[in-house]
């Protein structure tokens, strides 16, 4: 199996691991909104892929929807249509009737008001006298109407206003949650508020998000708490008059009778849309007003409105214009099905130790040598998270956040990944350096004892290495199409060291005979250059990874007493199909033999041995290297003067 971590800086990644877990931590504090909205969006998901339910719901709305506001007339209508929508109600026996429809003034509708405001502003008196004083008041005609049918349960609403509220402590039997606090409550005018069963408040609070998932069942008041209107038509239909509330290892529940209903700190419960709004019967109130349709016996009724002109909707996971009616009867549905979403005490706690224990535990993990480990491990602890939250959804209804804890933990591996990655790099770079300095110290070595068989050669072969460094470098600044590797110089310079290492073969009768060799002699001294390189390629094989230089060393030491021409040796080969960097070493090493003194000849004066190469220009040497050593002949003598023999 393939090393994937480095066996070194165990613990600076360790101690990298924990910072970022720390730091990850300090994020899931402040908890970053786009991430939040995503969880939203996954919560919703995976609340209507697990808890989806089809069967019926016993709720039935009268939907007073745009097609009855053409029918009836303009909002809002005389209390009358209500009384009358109660009449027809009363042909079945329902479970109780909710309104979510607020009604926090009188009707102006009413005769005896338009009687009272026609007599202010024109002086008159309207002659209501042969109307009867019961049908005057459309409040009176609807509160009759309430009284005869319960229970009813009315519509209120909670105002902020940007005072203080001073609401008292919640009762010792409520004390498990402390619900936000209304300035003051808006209910509906006092006749109708009586003659009603009970009230409670329709407001709905949504998310950071904007999207609506939690509902207040409780609201603290001035006038003490008050129930939302899913619980107070709960508290009616099972003629609960009191309610408490209880602390459990799964958050706050309130119970009312025989229901227990999960619930935050704050009041609020987490609604369950899984089943969307078709479990629940919607008949249409212009049907229900005219006879043609009624809810069925037993049903629990809510009255509201889902009419586009009256704006009553809220922005739900399932759909961007969902009926405020909807909201309740989803919430209605929760209680009576136990489906409520729980949100406990200890989930913002087991929140931020996920987020950062998963961080640590690929920490842990990333110290690992293997890969196997490694996938295996990961991918446990990502399985496991989302076991443990598609558990905690289907048997306990709650949901434990798990995408930032797993993003966290990814950001995690990517970054420890990344580290790795660079402590590699740095090994890796400290490895070529050492390996470099090897091949220069073999280089160097090999050449030593090259020059110390022929010790008369003396500084031959450092200054060679500045004359090719200088030619190759000459040749890439002006674009020679062979002279592209912006690393040529560097690599000719090394590889010069080796140009003559084929002398080790040589016998010491030929290399060292102090006069003019004779021919069969130079014939002898010929084969350095075969010998040379097969002596190179012999340790480019040898070697695991040769790199560049050996190859331009091993071309060099074969190739450079090759001509332009082709009468050159040890292959006689011409042109171009010589090596590029044997090229530049003939006229390097040429130069070098011309001005430098041998035991069988005088050093030639410079500008003579400039001249000896301009004519061996396209005929000994390749013309490009030649007009690179032209332009550069100031330098040559320097290099020549620099590195003298002793």
């Amino acid at each position: 199996m393939a090393v994937l971590i480095s066996g070194e800086g165990h613990r600076q990644r360790l101690l990298a691991g924990i910072l970022f877990a720390l730091a990850w931590l300090f994020v899931c504090h402040y908890d970053a909104p786009l991430i939040g909205e995503v969880e939203g969006h996954l919560q919703d998901w995976m609340v209507g892929s697990l808890l989806a339910d089809t069967d019926r719901s016993p709720v039935t709305i009268v939907d007073i929807d745009d097609r009855t506001l053409q029918s009836v007339g303009q909002w809002p209508w005389p209390r009358y249509v209500f009384a009358d929508l109660l009449e027809q109600l009363r042909r079945q026996t329902h479970a109780v009737i909710g309104f979510d429809i607020l009604f926090p003034e009188g009707d102006r509708t009413s005769l005896n008001r338009v009687g009272r405001r026609f007599n202010q502003e024109f002086g008159d008196y309207l002659n209501l006298a042969s109307i009867p004083p019961q049908l005057q008041d459309n409040d009176a005609i609807f509160a009759r109407a309430l009284a005869q049918y319960r229970p009813v349960v009315g519509a209120a609403q909670m105002l902020f206003s940007g005072d203080e509220p001073q609401c008292e402590k919640m009762p010792a039997k409520l004390s498990a949650v402390q619900p936000p606090c209304a300035s003051y409550v808006l209910g509906s005018v006092p006749v109708l508020s009586h003659a009603m069963s009970g009230e409670g408040v329709v407001n709905a609070l949504n998310e950071g998000d904007g999207i609506l998932r939690r509902s207040p069942l409780l609201i603290n008041s001035p006038q003490g708490p008050i129930a939302g209107l899913a619980l107070a038509m709960l508290m009616q239909h099972s003629h609960v008059s009191h309610l408490r509330t209880r602390s459990t290892l799964l958050g706050p529940e309130l119970i009312a009778g025989p229901y227990r209903i999960p619930v935050d700190t704050d009041g609020q419960v987490w609604l369950n849309f899984s089943a969307h709004h078709h479990r629940h019967t919607t008949l249409s109130a212009i049907d229900v007003l005219t006879g043609d349709k009624l809810p069925a016996a037993g049903s629990i009724v809510l009255v509201g409105s889902s009419a586009a002109a009256l704006h009553d909707d809220v922005t739900t996971s399932f759909s961007m214009d969902w009926p405020g009616t909807e909201v309740h009867a989803t919430l209605l549905d929760n209680i009576l099905t136990h489906t409520l979403l729980r949100y406990p005490s200890w989930i913002n706690l087991w929140y931020r130790l996920m987020a950062g224990g998963l961080c640590l535990a690929v920490a842990i993990v990333m110290l690992s040598r293997r890969i196997r480990p490694v996938v295996l491990c990961l991918s446990g602890i990502v399985l496991l998270s989302c076991l443990a939250t598609v558990v905690a959804l289907r048997a306990y209804h709650v949901w434990l956040p798990v995408l930032f804890p797993l993003l966290g933990a990814c950001l995690q591996l990517v970054f420890l990944t990344g580290m790795n990655a660079l402590q590699l790099y740095r090994k890796a770079l400290t490895w070529r350096r050492d390996v470099n300095h090897t091949n220069q110290l073999v280089m160097r070595t090999m050449a030593a004892m090259c020059e110390s068989r022929d010790s008369e050669t003396g500084a031959h072969i450092i200054r060679t290495q500045h004359y090719v460094q200088q030619l190759a470098s000459y040749l890439h600044l002006n674009g020679h199409p062979e002279a592209r590797d912006p690393m040529l110089a560097k690599k000719m310079f090394h590889a010069a060291l080796l140009h003559d290492v084929g002398k080790v073969a040589i016998p010491d009768a030929v290399l060292l005979k102090p006069g003019k060799l004779t021919p069969d002699e130079f014939e002898v001294m010929k084969t350095h250059a075969m010998k040379g390189r097969q002596l190179l390629e012999r340790v480019g094989k040898d070697l695991h990874s040769p790199g560049d230089f050996i190859q331009r060393a091993t071309e060099i030491a074969g190739s450079h007493h090759e001509r332009w021409d082709g009468k050159g040796y040890p292959e006689g080969i011409a042109g171009t199909t010589i090596p590029f960097s044997a090229r530049i070493m003939a006229v390097a090493d040429v130069y070098d033999a011309l001005v430098g003194k041998r035991i069988y000849k005088p050093s030639m004066p410079h500008s003579k041995a400039v001249d000896i190469i301009r004519d061996g220009r396209a005929a000994h040497f390749d013309p490009d290297v030649v007009d690179a050593f032209i332009a550069l002949e100031d330098k040559f003598c320097d290099i020549a003067q620099r590195f003298l023999d002793d």
